[in-house]
């Protein structure tokens, strides 16, 4: 019996791609001094700017405040005068720029989502003791916030969760249009 030409076809096309060489995923990892900072919210600010560079993983960026250090992973080269454009009107400065190749990079764990608190912008007052809880709870556990809402209350949700503290807390502000607000906690692995 012969085959089918398109069953034929179709086991010359999953030949190739079983023979076609995965290429690994070049990742680079960068490392950089930052003079400036002097509270977590120097330190989101440091952390927001990194992350919108091109080909940043946001998730990667881990900014040291104590020791004035950032670290991030890239899937491209970052550009050192966009770089240094991005803090140029920041009052923030980073030096020593080091980066390394890492051929097979894997994609880094996966944190373990353990809160999400959805809310109304209406009642955003009564939301800043539960933030400042929030900021308390991740300034002191290896812990990451992501919060989402309007653009305009970025300032207004994230101070009660960074001003005046002296730990930094992974937070990422993604902005997103309407009434809703949501908050998520997240356990680092």
């Amino acid at each position: 019996m012969k085959p089918a030409p398109l069953y034929t076809l179709l086991l010359l096309v999953c030949s190739a791609l079983l023979a076609t060489p995965v290429q690994a995923a070049k990742q680079y990892r960068y490392s950089a001094d930052v003079t400036g900072m002097v509270c977590a919210f120097c330190a989101y600010n440091v952390s927001k700017k990194i992350s919108r560079l091109p080909g940043v993983l946001a998730d990667t960026v881990n900014v040291d405040l104590d020791n004035g250090a950032v670290s991030f992973a890239s899937r491209k080269l970052v550009d050192r005068e966009q770089l240094d454009d991005t803090f140029s009107d920041s009052g923030f400065t980073l030096d020593n720029l080091r980066y390394r190749v890492l051929e097979d990079a894997s994609a880094p764990p996966v944190a373990e989502q353990v809160l999400s608190l959805s809310s109304s912008r209406d009642q955003l007052e009564r939301l800043a003791p539960l933030l400042e809880t929030l900021g308390e709870l991740a300034a002191n556990h290896p812990m990451r916030l992501h919060v989402r809402a309007d653009a305009e209350l970025e300032g207004r949700l994230l101070k009660p969760l960074l001003m005046g503290r002296q730990q930094v807390i992974q937070t990422r502000f993604l902005p997103q249009a309407g009434e809703t607000i949501l908050i998520e906690l997240f356990a680092e692995p």
